[in-house]
């Protein structure tokens, strides 16, 4: 069994990653113009440059059609969100060299 042993890192480190996928994560959010939810699946999308425990900004945008308008004119509207990333390790056992416990 492995110790972990947690340090807290501070607000800001860095993930030194460009594209963070984040495989059966989906992000709902409510357009404020038009109230349509509109959802960002991490295993397609992802959170640019993301930093440990601290509001990553995650954008929006409502390609819904409210019920006055043409099925060419979509609602349009861009926002962001914020999410804050944390990353927990936890131990689950292993197995010696020879398969054992």
């Amino acid at each position: 069994m492995v110790e972990v042993i947690e340090s807290p890192n501070p607000p800001g480190d860095e993930l030194g990653i460009k594209r963070f996928y984040v495989p059966g994560v989906v992000l709902r959010s409510k357009c404020p113009q038009c109230g349509m939810v509109d959802e960002k699946d991490l295993s397609d999308n992802y959170i640019s440059y993301p930093q440990i425990n601290e509001p990553t900004k995650v954008h929006f945008y409502c390609e819904h059609y409210a019920d006055s308008q043409s099925e060419d004119e979509g609602c349009g509207h861009s926002w962001t969100e914020e999410v804050i990333v944390r990353i927990k390790i936890e131990s689950c056992g292993g197995k010696d060299e020879e398969g054992g416990n």
